[in-house]
C-alpha cells in the first residue's frame, strides 16, 4: 500500500521498508522511482498478507484505504493488526481538490463519503480490536509541476485505472475539467497542488 511522495517522507525514519501493491504493473514503476536496498516491493493482496504474524514494528497505509473494496477493508484492517502492534492511517481531507478532481473521472463517485465512511469503519475496528487513537494530525501536502502541460498530463495519468479519453476531443474536455477545477482553487497559475492530509496511529492496548 505504498504512496511515492509519502514513502520519501517515511524513508528516513526507518531502517527498512517493504511496500506492497496488488498491482505488478504499479510494483514495477515503484521499483523505477526508488533504487534502495532499504526498500522491498512486493506484490500482494492486503487482505491476505504473507507475513508472519507481529513481523513488522508499523504497518502504514498511504492515501490507500478508502481506495480499498469496502467489502474487504474488514478483511484487510485484520491483517494490518496481525502484522504488527502500530497501525498508521494517511488519509487525504473530505474537502480536497483531489476530490473534485477525481469526479472528471467519474462524475458518480463521491470520494469525500468514501472517505468519511472509510475512517468510521478504521476507528470502530480498532476501538473494537482494542487499538487505542495514540495520535493524530494534520499536515500539507503539496505536489509541484514543472509546467501546466506537465500537470495535466501528470494528472490524466493519476487516474488512468478509471478512465482514459478515448480520443483527444475526450482529452481536451477532460483537460479544460481539470483546468476549471484547479483555477477554483487557485492552484493552476501557482503548478501545485495542495492539500490537507490527516494521520491518525493507532496502538494496541
Amino acid at each position: 500500500m505504498w504512496h511515492r511522495e509519502k514513502t520519501r517522507n517515511i524513508y528516513n525514519y526507518t531502517d527498512n521498508i517493504t511496500a506492497i501493491d496488488i498491482s505488478d504493473e504499479n510494483i514495477k514503476i515503484a521499483k523505477g522511482n526508488f533504487e534502495s536496498n532499504k526498500i522491498t516491493f512486493l506484490a500482494m493482496d492486503a487482505s491476505r498478507l504473507e507475513f508472519e504474524d507481529k513481523s513488522f514494528d508499523v504497518v502504514i497505509t498511504t492515501d490507500s484505504f478508502h481506495e480499498i473494496n469496502p467489502q474487504i477493508q474488514d478483511a484487510v484492517l485484520k491483517e494490518m493488526i496481525r502484522c504488527a502492534n502500530t497501525i498508521i492511517l494517511i488519509e487525504p481531507d473530505e474537502i480536497s481538490v483531489t476530490n473534485e478532481l477525481f469526479k472528471v473521472f467519474d462524475s458518480n463517485e463521491n470520494h469525500s463519503l468514501r472517505i468519511r465512511n472509510s475512517l468510521n469503519k478504521a476507528f470502530s475496528f480498532m476501538e473494537k480490536s482494542n487499538y487505542i487513537l495514540k495520535e493524530s494530525g494534520t499536515y500539507d501536502d503539496v505536489t509541484k509541476f514543472t509546467s501546466k502541460e506537465d500537470m495535466f498530463e501528470t494528472l490524466l495519468d493519476w487516474w488512468n485505472d478509471v478512465k482514459v479519453p478515448k480520443d483527444i476531443s475526450e482529452k481536451i474536455q477532460m483537460i479544460n475539467q481539470i483546468k476549471k477545477i484547479l483555477e477554483d482553487f487557485d492552484m493552476l497559475d501557482k503548478m501545485k497542488i495542495f492539500e490537507k492530509v490527516h494521520y491518525y496511529v493507532f496502538v494496541k492496548e
